[in-house]
Order: C-alpha cells, then structure tokens, then sequence
C-alpha cells in the first residue's frame, strides 16, 4: 500500500512538471513569436525608409536626383519583360521645363505592364466604349494646338522634370503603336488640400478595380503618401518640395514628355467604363473639363450704375468656375505652361478651381498674362459636374463662388447694377479705379504699357504672325484683296490700323467719329465703306477708305446689321497680316 501510495505521487509530479513545461514552452514560444514579428516589421520599415533614402540620395558624382523603382516581384504577377532600371540618373542638359526639384521621385511596382485585372467588371470596363462622343464634329482639329510630340527614347530624359519618368511612362503609357489597350491619357489621383475623406490611393484602387484603368499614378504630396501609394503597390510621383498644388506639379512633367493627363480628385465619383479610353483625342484644344452646374455655360450681364456717370452702362459676361477636380490636359506647349504655373500657387488664388477658371477664361490684362491655353467642355454625357449624373465620371462639389445677378439656381444673388460697391466686381473694379500702372508718375496714367519684368503669370503663347515681323508686308493681297493691301500700304504705322465699319445711314455719326479721331492725331485710321455712297462721303473729307459692300443676311442695313458685318471684314484685314482696333463709331 505504501509502495502504490509513493507511484501515485511521483506520477501526479511528473505530470505537474510536464503541464509546467508546456506553459513554459508556450510562453517562450509567444515571446520569440512576438520578437520575430516585432523584427519583421522593424526590417520592412527599415526597408521603406531605406528606399526613400534611395530614391532621394544624390551620388557624388551625379547631377540631378535618382528615381527609385521596385525591385521585388509582385506575388499577383509575372516578371516584368523590361524591368526599370533600379535607378536613373537625371541629365541636366537644358531641360525644356526647368530642371528636376529636389526630392523629385517616380515609382511603378514591378511587372505592373503584364498585371492582369481580377474582378470580371474591371476587365469588361478597361476597353468599353461608352459612345461619348457622337456627332460628326465631336473629333474636330480645325484648331491650332501646339502639341508636343511625344518623347522618345533619345530626347526624353533631357527633358525631365521627375526623374525616371520616362521609363515609368514607357510602362504605364505605350505609345500610340504598342498600346494594347487603347487608353489615351494618364489619370492623376489626387487629394485636394486640406480635404477630409479618403485620399488619392483610394481615387487609384478604385480606377483601377472598378473602371479597369491601367495608366494611373497616386499624386503624392510626401514621403508619408509616398509610402501609403507603394505600400499599397500602386504607381506614384512626388514633384518635390516646392510644389504648391502637387497635382498640376505632375501634370506638368507628364505633358513635357508628350503625353495627356486627366486629373481626379478624391472626390470625383468614378462609374462604368476606363475613364482613359473614353477621353477625347485632340480635338482643337488644349484644356478640357467641366463646368461648375451641368448647363450653367455662360451668361450675358447688362449692367448700368448712374454712379459711373457717362460711363455707366456697359455689357460683361458671367461665367461658371472650371472645376479642378476633373480636368483633362493636352499635351499641349500651353498646357504645360498652364499647369507650371498653376503648380507654383503664385496666383495668390483662394481655391484651384478659381485659380483655373480664371487662368482658362479671363483676358490677360495690365500686368496679369496668361498661357493661351484654349478651353472646351467635356462631353456632358460622360464627364459631369457634381450630382449631375456623368457616366463616366462626376467631378466633385465645386468651390462656392459668388452667384450673379439672374441665376436661376440660386435664390438670392449681388446686383450687377451696383459695380462700385459689390463684391463679384471686386478685381474689375481695383484695375479700373487704379491711379497708373505699376509706378507712379507716369504722364500715360492707366494706358501707359507695363514693362515685362513687373507682369505676372504663365508665359504667354508666342503669337503665330500671319505676316512675320521680319518678312513681306502686307501679305496674301493675290486673293481679291488688291485695293485693302494699297489702302494698308499707305496707312498702317507699325501694321496697325484703327478700323471703323459704317455705311450712309449714319454720317452724321460717321462725322463725329471722324473729328475725334483727328482731336486725337490718329492717322492710321480706315473706314470701311459699305456702299457708294458712303464710299464717296470719305474720297470727299480726304479720309482713308475701304470699299467693299456687304449685304447683311437679312438684307437690312440698320446698325445691328451692320454690326454683324464687322467680323467678316476683320477677317479680311487680318489676312493681309495688318493688326487691327475695332472700333464703333
């Protein structure tokens, strides 16, 4: 009894010891778990923040920033056929748009060309056409753009802005020859600044999985969202340190190098099929987009304030923010210009769309110019403002501009009556009432010219003469134009001429005109002489004239007729290359 007694306990130990090396063995094994884990994540971090230390680490004997490009296979893909190179060196030799910032980066994960899309709907959307475009003019190019050809393998990295662009577009973006799936332009995912809701990774996934979209790349505004796009293994770009507005910053090198791209904020509401494929071509100019309410295209503003005196009515136009939220640039000389500039932030503007709208649709003026770039609206049935049903795609919410006199969409609206006093005039109303032009003393007051260093903006589009300054003048007069050639021959001073249409129904007008043009020692000035008689009246007052009789559509000869008449002999002038102001008499 006392031997069983003693088996039975030395087992019950052994047991108890062995339940304490289980624990024991379980503890340890968590703890070495745990450390391992901790490690993996400390080396991938160390990992991240090497390659960004990569990508932005210049060599000793380099000249410009390297570009860092995924080295590690994509366990969703093959091996790429032509891997980037893991590194490339920017060349510095003149640059047509200025020289790469500093921290400047591209990134494509590895085998992105060869990836194929999982999800059924994405692959029926990537080449779907979604008929956008219907109408035998919807393709037109009777405009004339200044395209910028697309880069080639010996011209491009001279003309970087990002280094290693050129080979991350030669992936994402094939050219018109080995394209394969048709798209048109790069999407640029962005998120707006200061916006809340998800950021421009989730604008990317969602082109990407749901539209099929392939040529896309996450706009990132730093390192932070550089390591958000990668670690989600999605294409991305940082333009630097420097860029105000990081979308335009991108936009800019992609159109450099020839190619279109279709910004989209984090708002724009993607649907249906590759926003890429359904994007116009080049259709005679350089912007497209969407205006801030589906119809609200424009509208015609009479105004008259009895505080302006005998210069108190007059006539503008209204017109609706161009949303930045979805915007599809050309690669155009002016585009890229346009968003150079827009990248800066030194439009001093309160929000992107008015800092677009207003470099798209104003005038240059005084010290203020503008790139030139041309600007049409983005099939409506395809590209929407916001709620407004696109679909293809729905531009955000657009910023909360200043509503004008009449507009039926909203209740309450300023009264264009009152220029002097209401806000939507506040910048008209600061360039009419200023004392001169930039510096005092100046005897020319608001008319004197402002010298090139003291304007602002874009630079302009170079002016495409149609008689070069340094050639034959007048030009083109073979073509039924002998008598305006002698008349311009004899009148111009510096090609110019001041131009006045009128016919005998208004002499007494035609007079008064003519007396302040002599007040004011103009002597480059024709009249145009719609009939004989009017014709005659000028060969008797010695005043130079253009006979050339014109007959109104409806055959009536009042003065809106007539008006109606001005640009056809406008027209005629300009061909002759003379330069022209327009006036009523």
């Amino acid at each position: 009894m006392a031997a069983r007694g003693v088996s039975r306990g030395a087992a019950a130990a052994r047991s108890r010891a062995a339940v304490r090396l289980v624990i024991l063995a379980g503890i340890v094994f968590g703890a070495l778990t745990g450390l391992l884990s901790s490690h993996q994540k400390r080396q991938r971090a160390l990992a991240n923040d090497l390659a960004d230390r990569y990508a932005t680490t210049r060599e000793s004997t380099a000249r410009g920033v390297d570009a860092f490009v995924d080295a590690t296979p994509s366990p969703s893909s093959s091996p790429p056929k032509a891997p980037l190179a893991p590194a490339l060196e920017i060349r510095t030799s003149t640059p047509t748009s200025g020289t790469a910032s500093e921290g400047a980066r591209v990134y494509v994960p590895s085998g992105w060309a060869e990836r194929h899309q999982t999800k059924s709907s994405a692959r029926t959307n990537a080449r779907k056409d979604g008929k956008c475009l219907p109408g035998a003019h919807a393709e037109s190019d009777e405009r004339t753009v200044n395209a910028i050809p697309r880069a080639t393998a010996s011209t491009c990295e001279a003309k970087e802005t990002i280094p290693g662009l050129c080979d991350a577009l030669a992936v994402l973006l094939p050219t018109a020859a080995a394209a394969a799936d048709g798209e048109r332009a790069v999407l640029l995912a962005f998120r707006d600044d200061d916006a809340k809701g998800p950021g421009a990774v989730h604008v990317a996934k969602n082109a990407i999985e749901k539209t099929g979209a392939r040529a896309v790349v996450v706009v990132a505004k730093d390192d932070a969202e550089m390591r958000a796009a990668r670690n989600a293994d999605l294409p991305c770009a940082f333009a630097g340190e420097n860029a105000k507005r990081a979308q335009f910053a991108v936009a800019a090198a992609i159109l450099a190098l020839g190619a279109d791209v279709l910004l989209v904020s984090h708002e724009v509401v993607l649907r249906g099929a590759n926003p890429l494929v359904n994007v116009p071509n080049e259709r005679g100019a350089d912007v497209e987009g969407v205006p801030h309410h589906a119809s609200m295209l424009g509208q015609v503003v009479g105004m008259g304030d009895p505080a302006m005196g005998w210069s108190q009515y007059s006539q503008s136009m209204a017109m609706p923010h161009v949303l930045s939220s979805l915007v599809l640039m050309h690669a155009t000389d002016e585009s890229r210009r346009l968003a150079e500039w827009l990248a800066t932030g030194n439009d001093n503007a309160v929000d992107a769309d008015v800092a677009l709208s207003d470099e798209l649709l104003l005038p240059a003026h005084d010290e203020r110019q503008r790139s030139g770039a041309t600007f049409r609206v983005l099939p409506s049935k395809c590209f929407s403002s916001w709620k407004a049903g696109g679909a293809i795609a729905e531009a955000a919410k657009g910023f909360p501009g200043k509503p004008w006199y009449g507009d039926t969409y909203v209740s309450r609206a300023e009264d264009p009556n009152k220029i002097l006093t209401t806000e939507t005039f506040d910048s008209a109303r600061g360039v009419v009432l200023r004392d001169g032009p930039i510096g005092d003393g100046d005897d020319n007051g608001n008319c004197a010219a402002i010298a090139p260093r003291d304007r602002r903006g874009p630079t302009p589009r170079a002016l495409r003469y149609i008689a070069p300054p340094a050639g034959d003048f007048p030009v083109g007069c073979e073509a039924g134009l002998a008598d305006l050639c002698k008349v311009v021959r004899k009148v111009a001073i510096n090609r110019q001429v001041l131009v006045a249409v009128s016919n005998k129904n208004i002499f007494y007008m035609l007079g008064l005109y003519l007396d302040a043009v002599a007040t004011a020692n103009i002597t480059n000035s024709i009249v145009v002489a719609l009939d004989k008689d009017t014709a005659a009246w000028c060969r008797a007052r010695g005043t130079p004239y253009y006979h050339r009789e014109l007959t109104s559509l409806t055959g009536s000869t009042d003065n809106h007729a007539t008006s109606g008449l001005k640009f056809r002999v406008l027209r005629e002038f300009l061909s002759v290359g003379v330069s022209v102001l327009l006036s009523d008499v």
